[in-house]
């Protein structure tokens, strides 16, 4: 009988943005620790993904201590996003759920648009099967 091996880990700190490898991860009940925590959402408050917008593959996005996202792209200097503390909530169309999530600061927002060439928002998924549980 064959064993499996993993081979690699990688997880996304935003959604769709640059994967990170990682050497290890903890698995949490809805997935591996500090995987798309954190989303894109346009102006109507969908979720944006590289389907949309493939320049998303380009930013890099690396976690940090107590949940915040140290944000990296081609010709910007990098920009530290502390973890959620706005308190501004926002909800979202993600796929066919709708979700509640809270805002990052707006410097986050301003940079990613930047980045982007068109106008997006930074908001963090708190503990998800708060917000939108796992089908069992």
């Amino acid at each position: 009988m064959s064993v499996p091996v993993l081979r690699s880990a990688h997880v996304y700190p935003v959604k769709s943005l640059a994967a990170r490898a990682c050497d290890t991860v903890a698995v949490e009940p809805w997935g591996l620790d500090g995987d798309r925590r954190w989303m894109l959402v346009d102006k109507a408050a969908r979720a944006v993904t590289q389907r949309q917008q493939p320049s998303l593959a380009r930013i890099a996005a690396e976690p940090l201590p107590g949940g915040g996202v140290l944000l990296s792209a081609p010709g910007l200097p990098s920009l530290r996003v502390e973890g959620p503390e706005s308190g501004r909530m926002l909800t979202v169309e993600l796929h066919r759920d709708t979700v509640v999530l809270e805002e990052a600061p707006d410097d986050a927002h301003d940079w990613l648009s930047a980045a982007l060439g068109t106008e997006v928002r930074l908001a963090h998924l708190d503990e998800p099967s708060h917000r939108r549980p796992v089908d069992p």
